[in-house]
């Protein structure tokens, strides 16, 4: 069997097992079915297929397991690129229409992480930590383990205060992940927002902005 199928089995026990403590541990409030139903759709219907098309036609070219200690930072640190600027971009005018579906939460949750049309979640949400993995070269048990990290961190930024539920909040701050490398770069980086009221859905600027 191709290991990227032990990558998906990874991401599916490490998110739904974050979402579920989540709504145990954290608040109960973290927890809604319909929005539970769109994102298995996403992991079945959409990330499924990616995963099979990469088990019939990719072969993976990988370094030792002993380069895992430098390729997981590595990861966080390529993953904040390749998700910081598809992300941004799906805040302009002419793709907000696709991306308003993950900010129809008014308070962001766990189990929402991945609630998102499926376009934005095959270039968002999937492409860039599987695409960080590969273009490092990662060996398949520092991938499955990066996948497992990445899928219980998207949750658990989503459950509780902290830079990107700044970005609920103010919808045109913290586009990226991590260290938001790409966000002090380009000044979108915003680091206290916990008093700030979260943007409701009507009120969000097509462009991604603050409250109109």
């Amino acid at each position: 069997m191709h290991f990227i199928w032990w990558v998906y089995l990874s991401h599916l026990v490490s998110y739904w097992s974050a979402a579920a403590a989540a709504a145990l541990f954290i608040d109960s409030s973290q927890w809604d079915w319909s929005c539970a139903k769109q994102v298995w759709s996403n992991h079945t219907v959409y990330t499924a297929p990616f995963v099979l098309l990469a088990s019939l036609y990719w072969r993976h070219s990988y370094l030792g397991i002993g380069h895992g200690w430098w390729q997981l930072p590595a990861c966080v640190l390529l993953t904040d690129i390749l998700f910081y600027y598809p992300h941004r971009a799906m805040h302009s005018r002419w793709l907000y229409h696709l991306h308003k579906q993950h900010h129809v939460w008014k308070k962001p949750m766990g189990v929402a992480a991945l609630y998102a049309h499926p376009f934005e979640h095959v270039v968002v949400n999937v492409a860039p930590p599987f695409f960080a993995a590969v273009l490092l070269k990662c060996h398949p048990t520092v991938f499955v383990a990066w996948v497992a990290i990445a899928s219980a961190n998207t949750v658990l930024a989503h459950a509780q205060e902290g830079q990107h539920t700044g970005h609920h909040r103010h919808w045109n701050k913290n586009f990226g992940v991590g260290l938001m490398l790409c966000d002090r770069l380009h000044g979108t980086l915003i680091t206290s927002t916990s008093s700030s009221p979260y943007v409701p859905l009507r009120q969000a600027s097509l462009r991604g902005g603050e409250a109109e």
